[in-house]
């Protein structure tokens, strides 16, 4: 077991002179240090130290780097196997396609009105267009009205329950 630990590292670190104790610091001469105290005596040896702050977080990175990786390869699985559900969903298809088709219906006579596609940052607007009252806005109106016999806002939860998890 190492004599370095995270807590004591970050202790270390939050106990490191500042700007203005570093400046008080250098200007003692080396004939008088003697006569510090254990704690100053303790700073103006760190003072010949180059970059210490920069290597103190190093250290803790290294000595953490076994649980943030942990982390990350349980985070990255996470995220594939929310890919994979995105990408088999057929309750995702269908939304999109009926989302597609309200688009289409909406800017009938305009140059968007014969859209094949989706972009991602559209589905955005889902929320922000409302209707006349200002109470509805096009995604509860898409939900409300979807055909009962293919229930795909009911199967979206069922089909991808990875994808809350992996959006954190």
């Amino acid at each position: 077991m190492s004599v370095l630990t995270v807590e004591s590292i970050r202790a270390l670190r939050k106990g490191l002179p500042s700007d203005r104790e570093i400046e008080l610091l250098q200007g003692v001469p080396e004939t008088e240090r003697a006569s510090l105290g254990k704690a100053e005596q303790f700073y103006c040896e760190l003072l010949g130290l180059f970059n210490l702050p920069a290597k103190i977080a190093c250290i803790e990175t290294f000595l953490r780097i076994d649980g943030l990786l942990s982390e990350l390869e349980t985070g990255a699985k996470c995220v594939s196997k929310a890919c994979v559900e995105i990408r088999s969903s057929n309750a995702l298809r269908e939304a999109l396609s009926y989302t597609l088709k309200a688009g289409n219906f909406l800017n009938d006579g305009s140059f968007r009105g014969n859209a094949r596609a989706i972009r991602i940052n559209s589905l955005l607007k889902l929320t922000e267009t409302r209707s006349a009252d200002g109470r509805t806005n096009l995604l509860r109106y898409l939900v409300l009205t979807a055909d009962p016999e293919t229930g795909w806002p009911f199967q979206l939860r069922a089909e991808l329950p990875s994808l809350l998890e992996a959006s954190r």
